[in-house]
């Protein structure tokens, strides 16, 4: 009997450590704009500015966020240009089931390191957005020169809540950047 016992709950040990999900942090935490594969990319986007290696949202569903985020910044500026004082917003989104520690705090710190890691935008006008789905965290992370201020930031995030409270995290996102790129008019 002890050994029937010993065995189930081995057994489901290891089920369940098997397909546990990864709890992500920024050092392992795979490059939308580098590693297209482990991000779940949808081919034929370049570049590619979604990162979903559980695979939160449908190809589809990534593809669109991926154009919303490429237009962004002509719609929140000029692209193409050097000059740092006309260039639009660049963004990225981060998406995870999990992140290591599952705090507010940790999300905060996961998305800035992410930012200043990854230097996908030279003028310091990139903004990182991470969602972390189970743990429900979400953070936004800017460089110093985005028009938008953490209150705003802030204040769109509210704006959206309910969505992500129902689990719309998708449609949550949307609208996020729709009114990113209303408030910040070229």
């Amino acid at each position: 009997m002890v050994k029937a016992c010993l065995f189930c709950f081995f057994l489901i040990l290891y089920f369940s450590s098997a397909f546990a999900q990864e709890k992500w942090s920024a050092k392992g935490y795979p490059n939308p704009l580098s590693e297209y594969f482990l991000c779940n990319a949808v081919f034929n986007q370049s570049p590619n500015r979604v990162c979903d290696p559980d695979r939160i949202f449908e190809d589809q569903e990534r593809s669109q966020l991926n154009d919303l985020l490429n237009g962004l910044e002509g719609k929140t500026g000029q692209t193409n240009t050097s000059n740092c004082s006309h260039k639009g917003i660049t963004g990225v989104i981060v998406l995870a089931s999990r992140i290591n520690g599952g705090t507010s705090k940790d999300a905060s710190n996961m998305a800035n390191q992410l930012l200043s890691k990854w230097t996908f935008d030279r003028c310091n006008r990139g903004i990182l957005i991470l969602l972390a789905k189970d743990d429900t965290k979400f953070w936004t992370a800017r460089g110093q020169d985005v028009p938008v201020t953490g209150a705003v930031f802030t204040e769109i995030f509210n704006s959206q809540a309910s969505l992500f409270k129902q689990g719309q995290f998708y449609q949550g996102l949307v609208n996020m950047l729709e009114e990113i790129g209303n408030r910040v008019k070229s």
